[in-house]
């Protein structure tokens, strides 16, 4: 259960989740057969995605339906490990474990901290995208 207010020092941004890579695309790839290209569509699906998660994370940033924003984070966090996001799903694990576990998290942060998580892998796969070979795999 989220409360509204409470301590929020240990936000899941820990020295050792900071020291994560941004994005870890070599391990994705490899799992997935070695075809960038099919990593590649994972990538257009998740920045498709990304509007629509930001919005439902500003609609639930004021703490009013927990379970919805709970149901996000879970999201977010499966999405960022697909991703190869270690970092933030790193990020949101730790939320959303300090959030199962019943401590105190405030809704404006959860959802602050999940925006800055999948906001950052956004970037990293834009960049992902723009430096990518364009040939096909062999």
């Amino acid at each position: 259960m989220v409360n509204s207010v409470g301590d929020t020092a240990d936000h899941g941004a820990s020295s050792s989740v900071q020291a994560l890579p941004v994005l870890d695309t070599d391990w994705v790839i490899r799992a997935m057969g070695h075809d960038p290209r099919d990593y590649a569509e994972l990538v257009e699906i998740f920045m498709d995605e990304l509007p629509k998660t930001l919005a439902a994370l500003q609609l639930n940033a004021a703490g009013a339906n927990p379970d919805a924003l709970l149901s996000l984070i879970h999201e977010a966090c499966n999405s960022l490990g697909v991703m190869g996001a270690r970092r933030g799903a790193a990020q949101t694990h730790a939320l959303e474990r300090r959030w199962r576990q019943g401590e105190p998290v405030a809704a404006e942060e959860a959802s602050e901290i999940v925006r800055l998580a999948v906001m950052e892998a956004g970037e990293a796969l834009t960049h992902w995208m723009a430096s990518r070979p364009l040939s096909p795999a062999p």
